[in-house]
């Protein structure tokens, strides 16, 4: 008696748009049913789809754990395609009309810490109340990611810092986004306006959990200029480390807007910092020579504060 193989490598395999769009939102949110809410489906159907595609594609596609689902290696290839795809159809509907609503759809933006401890909750609720029919996906990475991506396409609009790739990226500045250090009230250096972080000394600090991508980056420049940080504790937000400072648990970089954000209402002094590394910019990227949707031009219209109508046109 035979059995069946349930990855038959010789079918063809014949994904739709909805498979392809199930897949990638699996990948996103972590999980099956997540994913599957996403895109509209019920969980029974949308495992239904994913056997199906593994049986097409001749080998696993998720690792599924109690934890929720991960694309296997074969999986991520996939992926890859799936997103290209997608956004090829994407833009051929907007480009041929075919979707009705020019401005219906999704918006994916990748933003840093920065921005989205700050710009991303003082920017994104107006927009959404102003365009009903767009949706705006928000993820947060650290700006080196965030610069891949956006050359890839795996994400419509980013806001990062620089350096970036004028052959790869469009970019136009939002604000300024410095780094200051903060410190109690009280704290030896707390009557200074502005200093070098070597001033600093052996003081213990805190900061945000090591993983964060703007933690990375501020410990990675400041051992660079040979400033060795100790930090004695680490929080997940801006807003729990500024607890800490003003607490006594030690001063903290952050930048400039979210420590505004506490200055009024914490026993905490804002010191700016000298050193090159911590004056840096937000930026608003996206991919070079690729035409963005009605719904991308026009988010960007709007995180670029009022100016010109394309924000990225360029003499």
């Amino acid at each position: 008696m035979s059995v069946a193989n349930p990855y038959d490598r010789g079918r063809a395999m014949r994904f739709d748009i909805t498979d392809l769009r199930l897949f990638v939102a699996i990948a996103d949110a972590g999980g099956m049913g997540a994913g599957a809410a996403r895109v509209g489906l019920s969980l029974p159907s949308a495992s239904l789809r994913i056997r199906d595609m593994e049986a097409q594609a001749g080998t696993a596609l998720l690792d599924r754990r109690a934890g929720g689902a991960r694309p296997t290696e074969r999986g991520r290839l996939l992926l890859d395609h799936a997103r290209a795809i997608l956004d090829r159809w994407q833009r051929m509907q907007d480009e041929l009309g075919l979707a009705g609503n020019s401005l219906a759809g999704r918006v994916r933006l990748w933003v840093n810490s920065a921005a989205m401890a700050d710009l991303v909750p003082d920017q994104l609720p107006r927009f959404l109340q102003r365009h009903p029919a767009i949706a705006v996906d928000v993820e947060e990475h650290g700006s080196e990611r965030i610069l891949d991506a956006v050359t890839a396409g795996l994400c419509d609009l980013g806001i990062a810092i620089g350096p970036v790739d004028p052959l790869a990226i469009d970019a136009v500045p939002l604000r300024p986004d410095p780094l200051v250090l903060l410190v109690p009230r009280g704290h030896p250096l707390a009557g200074r306006r502005r200093l070098a972080l070597a001033a600093c000394g052996a003081a213990d600090m805190v900061g945000l959990v090591a993983d964060n991508p703007l933690q990375r980056y501020i410990e990675r420049h400041a051992a660079a200029d040979g400033n060795h940080l100790r930090i004695r504790g680490r929080v997940g937000d801006f807003a729990a480390l500024c607890r800490m400072v003003a607490d006594g648990a030690g001063s903290a970089i952050l930048p400039a807007a979210a420590a505004r954000r506490c200055r009024g209402r914490l026993p905490v002094r804002m010191l700016a910092l000298e050193d090159g590394w911590a004056a840096r910019r937000l930026l608003l990227c996206r991919p070079r020579n690729r035409r963005p949707s009605a719904r991308v031009q026009r988010l960007a219209e709007h995180l670029s504060a009022g100016d010109e109508a394309n924000p990225f046109t360029t003499a």
